[in-house]
């Protein structure tokens, strides 16, 4: 069996696509499309998301390193800051994602993204875009799509 498949580190810096969910009621995002009556419904064809490296990959061990570093020292960073500015590196792409009428872009509107919600620490909430970005960054199986099971 070749263990390279389970190079989690090597897919973590490629990164994976999150299919975001509302913060408001948990459901996947798609495009909207208009039909015939001039109503709209989602287009299922087109899922909104977001491209995250993940929490093995070079960029997040580089926060990690950094906060460390942080906790040694007398600075203590807003938790909602760190939360969005953390979540807005391990983006690089957009699917689907539009600020206004522009399609989202990545670095330029990574920021603007993740700092769309606040984070809630309390259960029943549905997760902001940034807590999903960070979530999805360390759920290991979504670096390990070349992995077979079993």
């Amino acid at each position: 069996m070749d263990f390279n498949t389970f190079n989690t580190i090597s897919a973590a810096n490629r990164g994976s696509w999150l299919h975001v969910n509302s913060p408001l009621d948990g459901k996947p995002l798609y495009l909207p499309k208009t039909l015939e009556d001039g109503s709209t419904a989602d287009d299922k064809s087109k899922p909104c998301r977001v491209k995250v490296l993940g929490a093995e990959g070079r960029v997040a061990q580089e926060m990690v390193a950094e906060e460390r570093r942080k906790m040694k020292g007398e600075e203590q960073p807003d938790a909602q800051d760190q939360i969005r500015d953390q979540a807005a590196r391990l983006i690089t792409g957009f699917e689907n994602i539009y600020n206004g009428d522009v399609e989202a872009k990545s670095p330029e509107d990574n920021q603007w993204f993740c700092g769309l919600q606040k984070t809630l620490i309390r259960t029943g909430v549905h997760p902001s875009f940034a807590e999903q970005v960070r979530n999805h960054s360390m759920t290991r199986m979504h670096d390990l799509g070349n992995a077979q099971s079993g």
